[in-house]
Order: C-alpha cells, then structure tokens, then sequence
C-alpha cells in the first residue's frame, strides 16, 4: 500500500504547477504513484514470506534453510516450531530469565507462567509452569528438550520439564515421568484451581 495517493503528492508541490485531474503533470505524478503503490505492496508481501509466522510451504523450506533446519514432514505449524526453537537457542545466552524467553515465544506463552529453578543438585535446573497442552505433541517435547539442552549454560543440566494441567478436582495428582532422555525427564502435574 503506497504511502500517499497521487491528490496527497499534488498538494505537496508548489501551486506553479497545475494540480486539476486532467492535466499532464498530474497524470506523470499518477503513473508514478501508482508504481509506487504496487512496488510497495510487492515489497510488504515479501516481508511476509521472509516472517517464519507467515511463511509457508517452499518459502518457509528457505527461511528453514537459512537457519539451517531440515523439514521432515508436510506440517507447516510443525516446521515453524522447530525453526523458531533453532533461532532462539541461537540467541540464547544461557541465563535462567532467557531460557524462560526461548520456552516462552517457541510455544507463543505469557513468559510470566515460566519458572526455570534450580532443582537439589548443584548447577542442575528445571523448567516449569507449561500447559499440559503442549504436551501433546511428543515432537515438540523432543525438540524442545534437545533445543534447551544446546541453550543452557556449559556445565549446567537440564533436569526436567513439567507440563501442568489445571483442574477443578479436589485433589491434587502429580504423574510421574513420561519422557527419559539422558538426565532430563518429562513430569506432568495436575493442580487443582
């Protein structure tokens, strides 16, 4: 979308030019404008392509390229994911509040519900407060674990992940591990509200 139309332009030139509709100055200044206008809307939709959010298909396989990830199936959101993990790992500089950060925009959540703490052991931490939701989708939990691992500080472990569940029960349930790998282990709350 041009940032001005052809009448706006007009009314910005000195009035020793002829500003009526039908005058060869205001056509030139029309023509202009109007390359102008789809030069802009050419250049805005390749912002788009270029954003991962809205890129899809063999743009987002070129935006997955530059960060050096591999599509592995057809799932555009899935793809996403992984990039989005990739880049922000990348830019991790491996601080309790940025490990909250990466968690926090890969999975499109209020920072504020992260809690990355220190667990009994010495240089050992574990990433809580993530909804059950995401727990669903045992790709994402992969990746995100082998991606947290990359983004922590040298000399630190990442003990667990746990996702909560909310529920109006009276009782509080707490699973046990779902997920081994190495030392980090999956853990499923349920907590009542």
């Amino acid at each position: 979308m041009a940032y001005s139309t052809t009448d706006q332009l007009m009314a910005e030139i000195s009035d020793h030019w002829p500003k009526n509709h039908e005058s060869n100055f205001y056509k030139l200044l029309d023509i202009f404008n109007s390359h102008e206008e789809a030069l802009s809307d050419l250049t805005e939709k390749i912002a788009d392509w270029r954003m991962i959010d809205k890129a899809e298909g063999s743009t987002l396989d070129l935006v997955g390229q530059q960060y050096g990830v591999s599509r592995i199936d057809s799932d555009d959101g899935f793809y996403r994911f992984m990039i989005k993990m990739k880049q922000l790992t990348a830019k991790s500089n491996g601080t309790v509040d940025d490990i909250a950060r990466t968690v926090a925009l890969s999975l499109d959540i209020d920072i504020k519900k992260i809690r990355v703490e220190r667990t009994d052991h010495k240089y050992h931490i574990k990433v809580s407060g993530i909804a059950f939701e995401y727990a669903d989708d045992t790709r994402k939990t992969k990746v995100m674990l082998t991606r947290l691992k990359e983004a922590i500080m040298l000399g630190t472990w990442l003990d667990n992940i746990e996702f909560e569940i909310y529920t109006k029960t009276p009782i509080l349930h707490v699973g046990a591990g779902v997920f081994y790998s190495e030392f980090q282990q999956l853990k499923i709350k349920e907590m009542m509200i």
